[in-house]
């Protein structure tokens, strides 16, 4: 079939994109009546996302429309005269439904005939009298289990009721009184203050005036990083007892410091001692393999495998000079 054809045979019942039957911007033309409307912004957002699918949106002028197009299925069923009189006598619809054995209707089907028509309900709001529970044969059973706690799809699979899980929420708010159970709300972590500020005060400066302000900055927060891992790690080589700050350096007692630094970093030469710092500090100053060493026992360990210290401590305890 051409496009052509394809339109002038779904020209009455069916509207797409307004460029479709060279209709003005947001009009479409009623699947009932084939009366041209004004689309609102959701039915023309359904016909627009329909159209890029390759598919049709059916669309109504009026509620009228829509009910004369698409009728209750209870109404035009061959029993409603039954389903009617047992409305009247306030049968449930799990009740209808059992009573008539009717298989091509749902409990809800028969719900909306019994609001909608025979209530005359067109609002949507809560009836009394019209909840599906209420008048259940298992209705106490419902409410004992709501009431030790169970959520309404655990019922309604334990007791393989003939309506949704939604109508027994309804009941438990609507005849129960029993509100929804809701979250508690997050209680945000308290924030941790910082000794100072992350950025300088440069209301001022020149820029490089503001550079160097700046960098001084850096350096100190470095310096202070660095001085408080130093005193964490006891203040003195380990080897040696030096103490004196320019002297002292940070050692992997395992011997992976350059794999820790290449893992931290990326790269063990770009940031790795402060990226190393801080995540000491970040982690609690963890005392098993790290240690403070000066400069001297640091490299000979590196390149000897051994302090001179620890070869001369040695000896001294074998009493060989």
């Amino acid at each position: 079939m051409s496009t052509g054809e394809w339109k002038r045979a779904h020209r009455s019942r069916y509207v797409n994109e307004s460029s479709l039957f060279d209709l003005p911007k947001g009009t479409g033309i009623c699947s009932r009546c084939s009366a041209p409307f004004t689309l609102s912004h959701k039915q023309n957002q359904e016909v627009r996302t329909a159209a890029k699918n390759g598919a049709a949106r059916r669309t109504y002028c009026s509620p009228t429309c829509v009910r004369m197009d698409r009728p209750c299925r209870a109404c035009t069923h061959s029993l409603v005269s039954e389903i009617n009189h047992m409305i009247g006598l306030g049968e449930q619809p799990a009740q209808i439904i059992k009573a008539l054995a009717l298989e091509d209707l749902s409990s809800n089907a028969i719900a909306h005939h019994r609001l909608r028509h025979v209530q005359g309900v067109t609002k949507r709001r809560y009836v009394e009298g019209w909840c599906l529970v209420c008048h259940d044969d298992q209705a106490q059973e419902i409410e004992r289990l709501i009431r030790a706690g169970l959520g309404p799809e655990e019922i309604s699979s334990a007791l393989s009721t003939l309506y949704p899980a939604k109508c027994i929420g309804r009941h438990r708010r609507k005849c129960m009184g029993i509100s929804d159970v809701t979250r508690e709300k997050r209680v945000p972590a308290p924030q941790v203050k910082r000794a100072g500020p992350l950025r300088p005060d440069l209301t001022g400066l020149t820029p490089e005036q503001g550079r160097l302000r700046h960098n001084q900055m850096i350096q100190e927060r470095a310096r202070g990083l660095r001085l408080r891992v130093v005193s964490e790690y006891g203040g003195a080589c380990a080897c040696c007892g030096e103490s004196r700050e320019p002297f002292l350096c940070l050692d992997h007692a395992n011997g992976m410091g350059a794999a820790h630094r290449k893992e931290l970093a990326g790269d063990w030469s770009r940031g790795a001692g402060s990226r190393t710092y801080r995540w000491l500090e970040a982690n609690g100053f963890p005392k098993d393999g790290f240690r403070i060493l000066c400069h001297n026992c640091n490299c000979a360990r590196g390149m000897r495998g051994v302090c001179p210290h620890e070869a001369e401590r040695a000896r001294a305890s074998m009493g060989v000079a």
